[in-house]
């Protein structure tokens, strides 16, 4: 092989690997900030919440799970005292975030 189609190679693998990389990232992550709203579906659940992250922008997470980690009234709690949280999400296929875990 010729030293031109190496080259084309290296650098066709180098974006093709950091494209992998750079989706995976962008599939989990976190953000910290303080409770703006939520909605409970029982007195154990809820299914969405929003926050306001510490440079202003609202964002608004998912739950399909039964129990998380936080308790609704936890949650309103944390509104009340103005408390910021920590949630980590996954980017799912249409968009939404769904919340993974969430902490103090």
């Amino acid at each position: 092989m010729s030293k031109r189609i190496i080259i084309i190679l290296s650098v066709l693998s180098l974006l093709i690997i950091l494209l992998i990389v750079s989706s995976q990232s962008e599939k989990s992550d976190f953000v910290e900030g303080r409770i703006i709203d939520f909605e409970q579906t029982s007195i154990t659940t809820f299914s969405s919440i929003r926050i306001v992250d510490f440079k202003g922008k609202e964002w608004e997470f998912h739950s399909d799970k039964e129990f998380i980690g936080f308790f609704p009234s936890h949650l309103q709690e944390h509104i009340v005292q103005d408390f910021p949280v920590k949630i980590s999400f996954e980017l799912s296929e249409d968009n939404k975030k769904y919340i993974t875990s969430i902490s103090d």
